[in-house]
């Protein structure tokens, strides 16, 4: 990955430890970054176009003496590369990289319009469908040959499950793992009666975990329930209701053009949803969400940790009234 920042002596900030980049080296007022070395990830295209777009909005911040507006062009390609040190008479430089990769991400770079990420193909489908992603066509790239197809990542993409956004084609049919699908179904079967069920399915990554949840809401589609999905991100470590907001968020729906009132509205109905009434639990959601709905719902005069007991609570009550209405 390069990113280059379109002013000369403008280096420009790099969000590299957050994503587990390794930043080799600052290229006069540009950045070249590895993702996925030293250390390996599934998600390091992901992790990379994240990244980008954290770095051209640090760029964009920048206050520049003139009060001219800066802005950054990245280009990012994913690929084989070989990693290793050069020494010579004049040259000692540690983790070097060789291959087309790197030259690809610099033609990517040059090929970028201010204020834009371009990656390659390889990069748009390891990153599935996590990105709103705009196709620029081919181009001819010095360097290469045949034309080069670029895409223009346009933002973030709001998806409910990293199982689902890394699969945008039809998945193939669940075969196998009867005996895991049978247990999770009995176990269902239980909850439905009113017998409250826990199910812990651990093991080595890409085993077929989530593949394996994903079958069994297959299987429950039919029935009355409601699919409450939670999940982690390796980017919000230091955020343990990270998970509970994003759903909180999704659920109410909220959107930058919302106006007060519309936010108001919307915040109420995802308070109401299981009967809880708003005058009580209002100002925990709002807090939770980082809302400012004026005085209606205004902070607790709590401690902190009476705070985060009052708010653990509510959550976990949140649950229990929803599967009152159906198994959750």
């Amino acid at each position: 990955m390069l990113l280059h920042d379109q002013r000369s002596g403008a280096c420009p900030p790099f969000p590299a430890p957050q994503f587990e980049a390794d930043v080799a080296k600052y290229l006069g007022d540009g950045v070249l970054a590895y993702f996925g070395w030293p250390m390996a990830y599934e998600d390091h295209a992901e992790r990379s176009i994240r990244a980008g777009l954290q770095a051209l909005a640090a760029v964009e911040a920048i206050q520049s003496p003139d009060g001219e507006q800066l802005k950054a062009r990245i280009g990012i390609a994913s690929g084989h590369v070989v990693v290793g040190d050069i020494a010579g008479s004049s040259v000692n430089e540690r983790a070097s990289i060789a291959g087309d990769t790197p030259n690809l991400a610099a033609r990517l770079q040059s090929a970028a319009a201010p204020g834009q990420i371009v990656v390659a193909d390889s990069t748009r489908r390891l990153a599935g469908q996590s990105f709103e992603i705009e196709s620029l066509g081919e181009q001819e790239l010095k360097g290469f040959k045949s034309p080069i197809a670029l895409f223009a990542v346009r933002g973030e993409r709001e998806v409910e499950s990293r199982f689902d956004a890394a699969h945008d084609r039809a998945l193939s049919k669940f075969v196998g793992r009867t005996s895991e699908i049978g247990i999770l179904l009995e176990r269902w079967e239980l909850a439905e009666a009113g017998q409250g069920q826990a199910v812990f399915v651990s093991g080595e990554a890409g085993i077929g975990k989530s593949r394996l949840v994903d079958a069994l809401e297959e299987r429950l589609y039919e029935s009355h329930h409601e699919l409450i999905r939670l999940q982690c991100s390796p980017y919000h470590i230091t955020s343990a209701f990270y998970p509970i907001i994003q759903r909180l968020s999704r659920l109410a729906g909220f959107s930058s053009a919302d106006s007060e009132a519309m936010r108001d509205e919307k915040f109420r109905a995802i308070v109401q949803r299981y009967g809880e009434h708003p005058s009580e639990v209002g100002p925990i959601y709002a807090e939770l969400l980082s809302l400012d709905l004026g005085g209606a719902f205004k902070p607790l005069d709590l401690s902190a940790q009476h705070r985060k007991e009052l708010s653990v609570h509510t959550l976990a009550n949140r649950v229990l009234l929803a599967a009152k209405i159906a198994p959750a």
